[in-house]
């Protein structure tokens, strides 16, 4: 019954957002679903911050909606045939990722990468579930609440909220339990990712299967995984938006003037939606998208001077128009919690999470090499003495061709590095990475001459792009600031894969080969269970591998049901909130001071529930 859901929720919810987006969206149908989803997301965090209206309600409405639409256009017979054949492609995506995430079950899709993160949402999900904004409000205001998810989680109401929000809707169309929930959402995201990116190939390619070809690359691509791995569910969320705006700016040199507004207040209220989901991914980004706006405004021969102030001016008042009203979670929370924290951070994360670049060799996952380089950064060790350390580490665990993988695995190519083990099969991975680099550097050099000489407006859009990423790069490598730069790298992800698909001197998309090899990789992650970790290795590193390797994320709900009250205490935070997020999406009461039935244990690594007489 669970696989069901899993691949039936996302469709409905496709569904719903195509229906929707279809109303104001003409021809285009992956982006019709796009904006339906951007319209979705507005008006939820729109409702949930000023009223109390319950999501059941809005979720009825949203997809009562969607049927009277398809069912008119059912009715007048208008041409469904694409429309059928894009939500195949979608039901054997969501399919074949949520075989996966059954097959393997709990250990799999409690966390993947990062349980900080994922546990900090899901917790933040449930409690709004359970209580209207106004609440929450009243539950951070008072110091005496005891309640283990309350205590810490309920102060991140203003951080990314779309999340959350998203999640806590959930909680109203399915038995799921909230871990599947999450992983619902992750799919949904995926999904979201492949229609943006359908709908951006759709102005360059005529085929149906072309498209989805250059599509599958990109969500089935380690570039892709990444953000996926590492479960940065606000990124996952905005990456649609990121293809989607990409696609709308480099069609504004073919709109007549009749026509132009429209897609420039399209550009806007995805931006908007943007910098809604995911205040610090858009802060980084929206800048040179701003300044392509600007050029191409300023380029414009066709309006008038006053005209381009007016437009200026329109277009300003309107994002603001559209993120205001969420101050609380946008500007507020950007600027005294992320800003400084993402310019001048000077944490650990990016050895855990940059450890990618130098292959599946790279001993980062073992917990002494994690030790050199943690002790490294305390004693503010050079960068030059990080390097040389790093190096060290990987020629002593068989890495020797380390620098081989650099190249390639920024690129996507991660599945292809080298091992540690010294036998044919490496052997063979080396000859590969070399053609590979040699490809790619060709590949770079090439397209970098290309975008450098033409002063077309998609080679401008990209200098922009490339400049700025330049600027950023220096900057917070000379402040010591790796991991944003790290995050920076992921934010530019689908331009990477653009950037090895695309030939910019002919105009064309090219490397079909290339793409074949790209999307091989999550049969290389998930081929393996290993704890439900997959392949171990360093993409992206586990923060705590013992939290697969030693903890069974299993419980057993059908004894759980048989149970009145249940009572556990354990020291390990994780452990609590596990259960706490658990139980209370099963309804359980965890009562203190009363008499309990049934109480959970820890014993040889799994959880076990015990019955009183």
């Amino acid at each position: 019954m669970n696989l069901v859901f899993l691949i039936i929720i996302p469709i409905i919810f496709l569904f719903n957002f195509y229906s929707i987006g279809k109303i104001l969206i003409k021809k285009d149908l992956s982006e019709q679903i796009i904006f339906g989803f951007v319209f979705f997301i507005l008006v939820l965090n729109y409702l949930f911050f000023y009223t109390n209206i319950n999501f059941f309600y809005i979720l009825t409405f949203f997809f009562s909606f969607s049927l009277i639409i398809f069912l008119r256009d059912i009715f007048y017979k208008k041409n469904l045939l694409s429309f059928f054949q894009f939500f195949l492609i979608l039901i054997i995506i969501n399919l074949l990722i949520s075989v996966v995430a059954i097959s393997y079950g709990p250990q799999f899709y409690v966390f993947r990468g990062n349980i900080y993160d994922t546990f900090s949402y899901l917790s933040t999900a449930s409690i709004i579930s359970n209580y209207n904004y106004q609440q929450i409000l009243e539950i951070i205001s008072n110091s005496e609440k005891k309640d283990l998810i309350l205590n810490e989680y309920a102060n991140f109401i203003h951080a990314r909220p779309s999340v959350q929000i998203f999640i806590a809707s959930l909680n109203n169309i399915s038995n799921l339990d909230i871990f599947l929930k999450g992983f619902t959402f992750k799919s949904i995201c995926l999904l979201l990712t492949f229609s943006s990116s359908y709908s951006f190939f759709s102005n360059y390619l005529n085929r149906f299967s072309q498209r989805i070809f250059y599509s599958l690359g990109f969500v089935f691509c380690a570039l892709f995984f990444y953000v996926y791995e590492i479960d940065a569910f606000a990124q996952l969320l905005s990456l649609p938006l990121i293809i989607i705006i990409t696609k709308n700016l480099l069609e504004l040199n073919i709109y007549q003037k009749s026509d132009l507004f429209l897609k420039y207040l399209l550009i806007v209220i995805y931006s908007s939606c943007f910098f809604i989901i995911y205040p610090e991914g858009a802060t980084v980004l929206l800048l040179p998208v701003g300044l392509y706006i600007s050029y191409s405004i300023v380029a414009n021969k066709n309006i008038s001077f006053f005209s381009k102030i007016y437009l200026f001016i329109i277009l300003l008042l309107l994002f603001l128009f559209f993120t205001l009203p969420l101050y609380s979670s946008t500007y507020k929370y950007l600027l005294f919690n992320q800003l400084n924290n993402g310019l001048n951070a000077n944490n650990d994360f990016w050895g855990y999470y940059g450890a990618f670049i130098l292959g599946k060799a790279n001993p980062i996952y073992d917990y002494d090499s994690i030790l050199i380089i943690k002790n490294l950064w305390k004693e503010k060790a050079s960068l030059v003495d990080i390097i040389i350390a790093v190096k060290d580490l990987n020629i002593e665990n068989n890495n020797q061709f380390y620098y081989l993988n650099i190249l390639p695995s920024l690129f996507g190519f991660f599945h292809l590095t080298t091992t540690n083990n010294l036998n044919f099969l490496n052997y063979l991975y080396i000859f590969i990475l070399i053609l590979i680099n040699f490809l790619l550097f060709k590949m770079i050099l090439k397209n970098l001459s290309q975008i450098t000489r033409n002063f077309s407006n998609e080679n401008n859009f990209y200098k922009i792009l490339i400049s700025y990423f330049l600027i950023l790069t220096l900057y917070l490598i000379f402040s010591k600031n790796y991991w944003t730069l790290i995050k920076i790298y992921t934010f530019y992800s689908f331009f990477i894969y653009i950037f090895l698909i695309y030939d910019f001197k002919n105009k064309i998309f090219t490397n079909k080969f290339l793409i074949l090899i790209l999307i091989l990789f999550p049969i290389y992650k998930f081929s393996s269970f290993n704890s439900g970790i997959g392949s171990i290795d360093s993409f992206p590193s586990i923060m705590k591998k013992e939290l697969k390797t030693n903890i069974s994320w299993l419980l057993d709900y059908k004894k759980i049901s048989t149970c009145n009250q249940i009572k556990y205490k354990f020291n390990d935070k994780f452990k609590q909130v596990y259960l706490k997020l658990a139980l209370d999406d099963f309804k359980i009461d965890v009562a203190e001071n009363k008499t309990y039935d049934c109480r959970i244990i820890y014993n040889n690594n799994n959880f076990e529930i015990l019955n009183y007489e």
